[in-house]
C-alpha cells in the first residue's frame, strides 16, 4: 500500500489549492455578494 501515501498528498495538496483560490476569490469581491 505505497501508492496510497502519494496519491493522499496529492488529493491534499488539490484541496489546498481549490479551498485557497476559492477564498482569495471570495476576498477579491467585496461587493453586493449577499
Amino acid at each position: 500500500m505505497n501508492y496510497i501515501f502519494p496519491l493522499l498528498a496529492v488529493a491534499i495538496t488539490m484541496s489546498l489549492f481549490v479551498l485557497y483560490a476559492m477564498v482569495r476569490q471570495n476576498f477579491g469581491r467585496s461587493g453586493p455578494t449577499e
